[in-house]
């Protein structure tokens, strides 16, 4: 009862968008990568190489609003974009921007206004030439998530809308394949088929998912964990 499975559009169009930024990232993308250089004007491309490129290491949280598990729809899921705080906002597009990927188990984004958070901010940022990103990230939060958000309208409008819908009956089949795994082989039998790079820890009831990043969490207390089957993730 405490796993759900899910997608989002909003977030696999984000996804989508790193390997157009960053076509050597993922080879097997290439296709639409060059696909997109068609479809897409050259402005747009300047705009999705300094706004998506930063995203190498880290995907910002803030793109996962519509990860509910209930088939959420893309108007919907940009209004809920839209309508984030400044203060996450920034925290999280910081985290991808300064380079410093994963926020630590016990960061909050209240702490963006801590003068020394976004001093460090702007020197790690400046180290990867993205200091004026990260400035205006903290300057003006409101005005670049509605610039985030003009970009992923304008990209799916011109390509994604259309890809989306080609790409959903495969993650839909990989929802019902992972619903099938856990009913029928358990916790365990849905590790094995959908993370070969994680583990079933059965003495502590958790699964074990070896990363860079270090922290745990409680799925009793903040679930459900959400398996969300990805085509551009990887």
């Amino acid at each position: 009862d405490l796993i759900g499975f899910g997608w989002s559009p909003l977030f696999e169009s984000v996804l989508s968008l790193r390997a157009v930024a960053q076509p050597k990232r993922t080879p097997m993308h290439l296709p639409w990568a060059r696909r997109c250089r068609e479809l897409l004007p050259e402005e747009l491309h300047r705009e999705i190489e300094e706004l998506i490129r930063p995203f190498d290491r880290y995907v910002p949280g803030t793109f996962e609003v519509g990860l509910t598990g209930d088939r959420p729809g893309w108007d919907d899921e940009l209004a809920a974009f839209r309508a984030l705080g400044d203060d996450v906002v920034a925290w999280e597009l910081s985290l991808a921007v300064a380079g410093s990927g994963c926020p630590a188990a016990d960061d909050d984004p209240v702490r963006i206004q801590d003068p020394g958070r976004r001093d460090a901010i702007l020197r790690d940022a400046a180290a990867g030439g993205r200091e004026a990103l990260a400035r205006a990230i903290l300057d003006d939060p409101g005005a670049v998530r509605d610039r985030y958000a003009r970009l992923l309208e304008r990209y799916w409008d011109l390509a994604f809308g259309a890809e989306w819908e080609r790409i959903l009956p495969r993650i839909e089949a990989e929802v019902t394949d992972g619903a099938r795994a856990l009913v029928t082989q358990g916790v365990p039998g849905l590790v094995e088929e959908l993370l070969p790079e994680g583990r079933w820890d059965a003495a502590t009831s958790a699964i074990v998912v070896d990363k860079d990043w270090d922290g745990a969490c409680d799925v009793s207390e903040r679930g459900p964990l959400l398996f969300v089957p990805t085509v551009y993730g990887w």
